[in-house]
């Protein structure tokens, strides 16, 4: 009886993890904005001042959240720029706002349409206010903006169709992403930053838990029955 109890209470904690597996398992990638590179001003933050992270959230769309939780006092983001498949069209990109986040941006796309100070280029920018909206909606710290995004195209997109490089390998670039970060310290200074690499999460490690309880559970159920 004791056994059959450890049998259930352990299949319904596999199913449990299975499940979590199966809802926390999407693809991710992970932009850490960490280099200032324009010889402008650093964040007075820790780094990373901001991170960008795609997500596969279903068949042809994935979901961007973008972070400022590393700025501090008055610092804000106020564009920021990523880059898409160069065999795609980035003016196929759809993008749907979740949430109702303080500072909403105005959202451009062309293939290599936009400068990031003295690195270069981008295909898609947010642009957030200001300079176009009211000041005091700005991206600043600890603020989080997501986005789903799809493709309209016949080809489907998933978090790689994102991870690619600007095409200026000048000043530590190139970079997957970049930003311009604002009113920097007391005299307001302002500097842009990259991020120069990107940090896959695979789901394997969640993997990995699963086959330890399974093989944690047959190796238990083994010893009981040679008792």
């Amino acid at each position: 009886m004791k056994i059959s109890k450890i049998l259930l209470s352990t299949a319904l904690l596999l199913i449990t993890v299975l499940f979590s597996v199966n809802q926390a398992g999407a693809t991710t990638v992970e932009f850490n904005m960490n280099v200032e590179y324009s010889g402008g001003t650093e964040p007075e933050g820790p780094d990373p001042w901001a991170t960008a992270t795609f997500v596969d959230s279903g068949s042809n769309n994935v979901t961007l959240t973008m972070s400022a939780a590393n700025l501090v006092d008055s610092e804000f983001i106020s564009v920021w720029q990523f880059n898409f498949d160069p065999d795609l069209d980035p003016d196929l990109l759809e993008f749907t706002l979740l949430g109702e986040p303080g500072s909403t941006p105005d959202i451009s796309t062309g293939s290599d349409a936009f400068k990031a100070g003295p690195d270069r280029f981008y295909d898609i920018e947010f642009d957030f206010p200001p300079p176009k909206g009211n000041y005091e909606n700005k991206f600043t710290t600890g603020e989080t903006v997501v986005y789903d995004i799809t493709y309209t195209g016949s080809e489907i997109i998933d978090v790689y169709s994102f991870s690619f490089q600007s095409t200026s390998d000048k000043h530590g670039g190139p970079f997957y992403s970049a930003a311009h970060i604002q009113s920097i310290g007391r005299k307001g200074k302002s500097g842009w930053v990259g991020a120069p690499t990107v940090v896959p999460e695979p789901v394997s490690s969640t993997l990995f838990i699963v086959g330890g309880l399974a093989l944690g559970f047959r190796r238990f159920v083994k010893k009981r029955k040679t008792h």
